[in-house]
This record gives structure tokens, C-alpha cells and sequence, in this order.
């Protein structure tokens, strides 16, 4: 396995959930890349900078990821780009303090939610819509 393999080599576990002793953490959390990139934010743009900027560049940024897709090349960085615009609009609408573990929570209840629903077929651009009762 390469080292940048997300796979742990002795317990076979993603890395972040890995408990082995030898497995030596370098990614930072949620509530860290929050306030990293919100010091980036308010350094750049200024703290001023309206939520609607980071909502409105993640368009921008999520049709980079369909290009690139489409000219068969990695994403990965335009996936990161929308990641720190969600993460900058998300405080920027509940403060500076606010734990990203809401976002989490509600995304997992989110997710349980849609688990429960009818799906219906796919549209020409793929997008599956879920079937309202």
C-alpha cells in the first residue's frame, strides 16, 4: 500500500477509524479545517464577505468537477474547493463558533430520512429525484 493509501495496513480500517498505534494521524478535523479556512476567508475576502460569495463560487466550482470529469481528469481539487466554500458559507450563516458536528448530525439524519423514501428514475443529466407522498 502506498502511504497515502486512506486503508490501514494492519487492522484494514479507514484510517480515520483505525485505533492501531502505529497509524500516525495527519489530517485534521472538521471543527480545525473550519477555522483554518475561515481565517483564510476573513484574511482574503474580508469578514464583511456575504454568505452569498461562497454559495455562489460553489457553482463556479462544481461545474470545474463536471469538466474535469467529462476531460477524464482528477477532480480531487475542485471537490476541495466546494468542500471549503460549503464549510465557509456554513459558518459564515451560524457563526464563528458553531460546531461542525451539527453539520454532520444533520447530514446523518438527512441521510436516514432519505434511506426511508421512494426514488423515482433518472433524468437525462442522472439526477434521481425522490418520489413525493
Amino acid at each position: 500500500m502506498s502511504t497515502g493509501d486512506p486503508i490501514c495496513s494492519v487492522c484494514g480500517n479507514y484510517k480515520l477509524q483505525c485505533t492501531c498505534a502505529n497509524t500516525i494521524r495527519t489530517t485534521m478535523n472538521f471543527n480545525e479545517l473550519k477555522y483554518k479556512a475561515a481565517n483564510f476567508s476573513d484574511k482574503t475576502f474580508g469578514k464583511n464577505n456575504p454568505i452569498t460569495g461562497p454559495l455562489t463560487h460553489m457553482h463556479e466550482e462544481i461545474d470545474e468537477i463536471l469538466l474535469c470529469l467529462s476531460q477524464d481528469e482528477d477532480p480531487l481539487d475542485e471537490f476541495a474547493d466546494v468542500l471549503l466554500m460549503l464549510v465557509d458559507a456554513f459558518r459564515k450563516h451560524y457563526g464563528d463558533s458553531v460546531d461542525m458536528q451539527i453539520l454532520i448530525d444533520a447530514a446523518s439524519k438527512k441521510l436516514d430520512i432519505n434511506e426511508t423514501r421512494k426514488w423515482g428514475e433518472p433524468d437525462e443529466n442522472g439526477v434521481i429525484k425522490h418520489i413525493k407522498e
